[in-house]
């Protein structure tokens, strides 16, 4: 049964659907916007921890590089047999 209050809350209807069907839109644009935001920030985040990753294996692989020409370098100098092998006292060199 209807009381008053409820009778004058539906008098003017159509414009109270308007108002609900504007407020249900406001609210689906307002969540498709936030998860697009937060999307967006949980690729970023991802793409950034990657990049870090590979600097630091690029890092790891340039000194593992410069280490191995050291070496080698060190290998010419003793007479093209290693440190550990050779007859000659390394400490002369």
């Amino acid at each position: 049964m209807l009381d008053p209050s409820d009778i004058g809350r539906y008098r003017n209807y159509p414009a109270l659907m308007r108002q609900h069907e504007r407020a249900k839109r406001v609210k689906r644009n307002v969540r498709i916007f936030t998860y697009s935001i937060l999307v967006t920030l949980i690729i970023l985040l991802f793409l950034i921890i990657i990049s870090f990753m590979m600097f630091r294996w690029e890092k790891k692989r340039e000194l593992k590089n410069k280490e191995n020409i050291q070496t080698s370098a060190i290998y010419k100098v003793v007479g093209g047999h290693w440190a550990g092998q050779c007859s000659v006292d390394t400490a002369q060199v």
